[in-house]
């Protein structure tokens, strides 16, 4: 009560001053946005309550509080404690945290819309104002005689330190929409589903969903879906399958078990309306536009993100504007995960938090990283214009308006499509399996395909093909190898970068290939023997276009990195395999006779392996 009539006389002052709803005011009671902004005073006035009230009167309330005696038995105290919490129904666990709800946007790394709702752990100082909400501590005197009295400091650091949280409800997640159950059914019912542990907050808005939707229903809705972005320049119709995808997966996200592809939706040139088709999800989902984040410069920032994303709960994250190449093992992980563990930052504590976003990037021709590109669901926009964002005659020049006009029918027919494709027994596709997306794809990408659509994961394997950044450089090298090593003889570490120094004017293309797959802190810097040993023993026998880098002893007797061939039936030089008997450990070309050479003195086994 002290609090509150603290912050009432903060926002007083006219600087605090906002216009709000008391709808809207009841819901950011919890956060500071809640705390400060406080609708403008007039004959009557909202508190932080939510309640009318009069400007210059206060009411009195009954206390019925739950009664707790402070005594030296400190579990049955703080047994007592937590269980008068439990009747504030705003507090929720998760990760092994108290958390609740808040609406404000905390400086992590993730650019959030105003007012969308994040999940945040409570601390100690507002466990123990809450427990006066509803708790009313006393004491005995020398006398006997009871005195109120504040809650002890260890029995709220107590409470916060439990970890276990069973009288509390488990909070997975805050929607703002209708989602699909696990079952099938839709969870439209605002307030908190224990089935799913999401809590639903519609914000007022109602969902026309069909109850039992048919297949003639999901056709039409889907049809309205796919005409939304008739406009966009997709290269292919499995490309507009795949952002109907990104569309349906927010929904489904709490109906199948196991993580869900990112969304990338690129371009080949700028201004084609790359970050709008995700910022539409966005609207449709959450009626908000996309929370974002710059792509990270390096993995330990990407994994500083991703925790943000999993403490607060988010249910969309845009990585936008990506430029050169997307991709690191921590996005990686977090794209065949559910949950996240990792140390919260700027403290030694390990936190585990369930991870259910859906992830998106755009960019301009963005190119991944080997082990990014199988993980991805990709839209790729191809306009022919020089300057798209110049063009006229949309079906709706202001699309962002439209759609939040409309919203709840957009909403509505996504969930129709998965609803019906459910009632409808999930009939299977005869689909190819997508390794790790398992269970999306049994929902997401059946029922797409299931309404007539192309499927969406035949975007994959042009996109692996294509912005593989290791296989690019990788094929770049292959194909470049016979200007560094025309004899056949294999090149060791030392002598191919030797030879990239010798003439800084040719062999750019290779020279360009082993800066990208052993970068340095100069971009012009090419990498030290060992680095491009290390590296190129990790391709060691990858194949690419029929061919693939091995590794062998030269006349020297030491390592040495060559080309061969797939299989001995292609053309080309074809090299003979290792041997290690009387045979001597020389390679030579085929059908080539090779000199004796002179007899080298013993070497080290350090010498014999130069890298």
């Amino acid at each position: 009560t002290v609090n509150n009539s603290a912050i009432e006389k903060l926002a007083g002052d006219k600087s605090w001053v906002s216009s709000m709803t008391p709808d809207l005011l009841l819901q950011l009671r919890n956060s500071w946005a809640g705390h400060f902004l406080t609708p403008t005073p007039s004959a009557n006035t909202y508190s932080l309550s939510g309640k009318l009230t009069a400007p210059s009167h206060q009411t009195t309330r009954e206390d019925t509080r739950n009664r707790i005696l402070i005594s030296t038995d400190e579990s049955v105290v703080n047994d007592e404690a937590i269980q008068a919490l439990t009747k504030d129904e705003t507090l929720f666990h998760r990760g092994g945290k108290l958390v609740h709800i808040v609406r404000d946007s905390p400086h992590d790394g993730i650019e959030r819309p105003a007012g969308a709702p994040r999940i945040l752990p409570i601390k100690s100082a507002s466990v123990r104002e809450r427990l006066t909400d509803v708790a009313r501590f006393v004491e005995l005197d020398n006398n006997g005689i009871e005195r109120p009295t504040h809650p002890p400091k260890w029995c709220y650091d107590a409470i916060m330190a439990r970890g276990a949280w069973s009288e509390f409800r488990l909070l997975s997640a805050v929607v703002t929409a209708p989602v699909l159950r696990t079952d099938g059914t839709i969870l439209s019912v605002p307030g908190y589903d224990a089935r799913l542990g999401l809590f639903l907050d519609t914000q007022g808005v109602t969902f026309p969903v069909i109850e039992r939707p048919t297949h003639k229903n999901a056709l039409k809705a889907i049809t309205r879906l796919s005409d939304l972005v008739s406009d966009f320049p997709f290269k292919k119709p499995e490309h507009r399958s795949a952002w109907l995808a990104f569309l349906l997966t927010p929904l489904a996200r709490f109906a199948f078990d196991g993580p869900a592809p990112l969304f990338l939706v690129d371009a080949n040139v700028r201004g084609s309306g790359k970050t709008l088709l995700c910022d539409l999800v966005g609207l449709i989902v959450t009626g908000r536009e996309m929370p974002r984040m710059n792509n990270p410069e390096n993995d330990s920032e990407a994994r500083k993100r991703i925790t943000a994303v999993a403490v607060n709960g988010d249910s969309l994250c845009l990585i936008d504007n990506v430029k050169g190449y997307l991709g690191c093992p921590s996005l990686d992980a977090a794209l065949t995960a559910t949950s996240w563990k990792d140390r919260l930052l700027g403290k030694t504590e390990i936190v585990e938090f369930p991870l259910k976003a859906t992830w998106c990037a755009t960019g301009n021709n963005v190119v991944l990283k080997a082990d990014t590109s199988r993980r991805v669901c990709h839209s790729r926009l191809e306009s022919t214009l020089e300057n798209p964002e110049q063009r006229d005659g949309f079906a709706h020049e202001n699309l962002k308006a439209y759609v939040l006009q409309n919203r709840s029918k957009l909403l509505a027919d996504a969930l129709n499509v998965l609803a019906a494709y459910c009632l409808a027994g999930r009939p299977k596709q005869a689909l190819p399996p997508w390794g790790s997306f398992e269970g999306w794809s049994d929902l997401v990408r059946q029922a797409i395909v299931w309404c007539g659509h192309p499927d969406p994961g035949a975007t994959r394997t042009e996109l692996v093909n294509s912005s593989d950044s290791e296989a690019i450089a990788l094929r770049d090298i292959i194909e470049g190898w016979s200007e560094l090593d025309p004899d056949h003889f294999g090149l060791t570490s030392s002598e191919i970068i030797a030879k990239l120094e010798q003439n800084l004017t040719q062999h750019e293309r290779i020279r360009g290939a082993f800066l990208e797959l052993c970068p340095t802190k100069d971009a012009r810097q090419l990498p030290s023997a060992g680095s491009l040993g290390k590296k190129l023993g990790q391709l060691k026998g990858r194949v690419v276009s029929g061919q693939f880098i091995d590794k062998r002893l030269n006349r020297k007797k030491s390592s040495a990195w060559f080309v061969d061939r797939q299989t001995a039936g292609d053309a080309g030089d074809k090299f003979h395999s290792p041997t290690h008997g009387n045979e001597g450990n020389t390679y030579r070309k085929e059908h080539e006779t090779s000199p004796a050479a002179p007899a080298s003195p013993a070497k080290s086994p350090d010498e014999q392996l130069e890298f």
